[in-house]
Formats: structure tokens, sequence, C-alpha cells
């Protein structure tokens, strides 16, 4: 599978690309519905510049930092996926940043044991690397613990995708359009993410995030 063996390199492009879209949108950050699209683009960028330094990396050390690494905007994403329809729909939203501060309370948590998982194992029984076409990654079986904090981040992902369904329904015709972009930009990343935090399968983790970088993208320009 040549594709997978050029992976390292489609995801710093997508890395690339997601910081660039990171800065266009930063600059545009006080229009309405789009103060989070920068953090968010912002998390994808280093989500796969620590996916590339996982599978580069040649220690199980080194590739176990990075897979450690890639927690935080991976589970942070979801957070910010949900802030980001929320202020699409209701720009003038003054409670956001509060609830955004709460409800990131149990991800903090999560990474926090994540990282410290080698001395007291609660969040993963087993670990191991897996190699697929010559790539290599950290394989991880999740205690049930941890799969209760990944049930928790995702269902920021699926409340957006049905926010944003819901709003089509009252939503005039001129922006019917926009809003059908928006939503299949979210479908899939937010799909592909869950399958990406609860299946060890190395080669379909690589398609995961090759998915949510094509929609992340399709999001950035449905919202701009």
């Amino acid at each position: 599978m040549p594709w997978i063996q050029a992976y390292p390199y489609y995801l710093l492009m997508g890395s690339v690309l997601s910081f660039y879209m990171a800065i266009s949108s930063y600059r545009h950050r006080k229009s309405a519905g789009r103060r989070y699209l920068w953090i968010l683009m912002l998390l994808v960028s280093l989500m796969f510049i620590a996916t590339a330094g996982e599978i580069m990396s040649s220690s199980f050390q080194a590739k176990l930092w990075w897979k450690n690494m890639q927690q935080a905007p991976l589970f942070l994403s979801a957070l910010f996926t949900y802030a980001v329809v929320k202020e699409y729909l209701s720009p003038s939203t003054e409670r956001l940043p509060i609830k955004l501060a709460i409800f990131s309370i149990p991800i903090a948590l999560d990474i926090l044991l994540i990282f410290t998982d080698t001395y007291h194992h609660l969040m993963r029984s087993e670990v191991g690397i897996a190699t697929v076409a010559g790539v290599s990654g950290i394989t991880v079986k999740p205690t049930l613990l941890s799969m209760a904090f990944i049930a928790y981040d995702q269902l920021f992902g699926l409340y957006a995708v049905c926010l944003l369904a819901l709003s089509l329904i009252n939503r005039p015709r001129a922006f019917l359009r926009r809003s059908f972009l928006l939503l299949a930009g979210l479908l899939v990343p937010v799909v592909s993410v869950f399958f990406t935090s609860s299946f060890e399968d190395h080669a379909y983790r690589l398609y995961s995030l090759h998915l949510f970088t094509r929609n992340y993208s399709g999001l950035f320009v449905s919202v701009h």
C-alpha cells in the first residue's frame, strides 16, 4: 500500500495547510461565527504533526510520547467543533466561553491520566506497536474508564451535527446551501474521529486522519 508508506508526508502537508487556515481564520476571528474556527484549525494542525512524529520515530518511547501528544488536540477538536457550530448558529452567545471552560475539565483530566498512565494503567490495559506496509505506530487497548472519556468527548461532535441538522428546518433558503456544506463537512470527520479514538487498527487510523483533513478543509471553506 504505497499511499500508507508516504503518509507521514501527507500528514505534514495537511498540518501546513491546517496551520495556514488557522492563520487565515485568526485574521477574521471577530466576524460572526468565526471566533473559534482558528483554534479548531490549529488543533488539527497539531494533531497531524504529532501523528507524523509517532510514525517517523524509531523507538517505542518516542512513539508513545508522540501518541500521547496527539490526545489533547484530538479530544479538544470535538469540543471546538461544537463551539464553531454553536457560534455559527447563534453568534450572540455570551456564555459559550464559560461553558467551554466547564466542558473542558473532564477532557483535561483525561489528558492528564493518559500522560501518567505508565504509573497507574487506568487508561490503557495494553500498549504495543503495529506495523502496516512498513509504517509502524502505537496501538492501545483502552480501559472502560478511557472509553467513558472517549464517549463524553464524542458527544460534542455528535451534538454539533444534530444542532446543525435541526437548524436546516427553519433556515432561510438563501443560507441552505452553505449550511448543507457545513453539515457535510462535519459528518465524516466526526465519524472518523470516533473510530480514530476507539479502534486499534493502524491502517484505519491513518485513513481516518486523511478523511479528517479533507473534511475540515471543507468545513473551513463552507464557513468562510
